[in-house]
């Protein structure tokens, strides 16, 4: 992006125009159809350390077209709406915090929370905001979708797919540039699932549409994907550091649980029927209770099942 061409001059006005007429003023015009609302962005800009005249610059930045109206402010709740150049029409909120400054826009069953750092102290050369969170619903779905790449996260979003079913995704780990170039395709397939999803399918495809590979993944500190049915974890895949060793699990449907440690060994647990497996000594213990178990038990199958499972945990 050539800023120099994205910063070229700055200006404010206190005219009053019709939507028609907003051809007629320079793309980096800020129009307040309000004084109040002029005040308000002035205080909000300056407790941030920045000037009334950067704030177009800011809503440019996150992808409104100037020039631009300000209008219709709501003292109550201290928000007002946006015009833009291509007759878009959004609803601002402004917001000073202790370190930063915020900006919620709110459009459409979407709304997306910006972040600023505070220029007095930092001295931050632009007004960058920064994207932090977006909330959407769709389709009576919500999506909560969080940016944290500055804190090594790759990815952590929820999904509320009815007042019953919740799903919860978090990765942590370096690559976070391939969070950041691929986090729309994630969002898309996330926002289409609905309350029949298979966890370990729902880890595959997120972490294919992601692009991370087995390095990847072993360098990631922490993965989760954890879907809850009301206040019962109904099944979950993880990986997660416990002191010096790394360790996989699965959780399906409440009753089947999987645990493969680094060094290969693991344990399964299914009903009343429990499969440990040392690597080291390559030994299988198997340990069931009751008649029904120990009936049912089909060695070879449940093995097979483990081995099935482990391989798509490790992809």
């Amino acid at each position: 992006m050539n800023l120099k061409k994205f910063f070229p001059r700055r200006k404010t006005t206190n005219v009053t125009p019709q939507k028609e007429d907003m051809d007629d003023f320079d793309e980096n015009v800020i129009i307040f159809n309000d004084p109040q609302i002029k005040e308000l962005v002035t205080k909000w800009t300056k407790s941030g350390g920045w000037k009334c005249d950067d704030f177009v610059y800011m809503v440019k930045y996150i992808g409104l077209k100037a020039p631009i109206v300000l209008t219709d402010l709501n003292t109550e709740k201290e928000t007002f709406k946006c015009l833009t150049a291509d007759k878009k029409e959004v609803t601002m909120l402004l917001k000073s915090c202790k370190k930063e400054s915020v900006i919620e826009v709110r459009e459409e069953g979407e709304t997306r929370r910006y972040f600023i750092g505070d220029n007095s102290k930092e001295k931050i050369v632009l007004p960058l905001p920064k994207l932090q969170t977006i909330h959407r619903t769709k389709n009576g779905k919500r999506l909560i979708y969080n940016y944290l790449y500055n804190h090594g996260i790759i990815c952590h979003c929820v999904l509320i797919v009815d007042e019953k079913h919740m799903l919860e995704v978090s990765i942590v780990g370096e690559n976070t540039y391939k969070g950041f170039v691929n986090d729309e395709k994630v969002q898309k397939y996330i926002e289409e699932l609905d309350d029949s999803l298979t966890i370990t399918q729902v880890y595959e495809d997120v972490m294919n549409l992601f692009e991370l590979t087995k390095e990847d993944i072993s360098k990631c500190s922490s993965i989760s994907f954890c879907y809850n049915e009301g206040d019962v974890r109904r099944s979950e895949i993880c990986k997660v550091r416990d002191n010096s060793q790394m360790y996989y699990e699965i959780i399906e449907n409440e009753k089947e649980w999987i645990r493969v440690l680094e060094n290969g060994d693991w344990q399964y647990w299914v009903d009343n029927i429990n499969l440990i497996y040392k690597k080291a000594t390559d030994n299988y213990v198997l340990n069931t209770s009751g008649k029904e178990a120990i009936i049912n038990c089909e060695c070879s199958k449940i093995l097979e099942h483990v081995e099935e499972m482990i391989q798509r945990m490790k992809r």
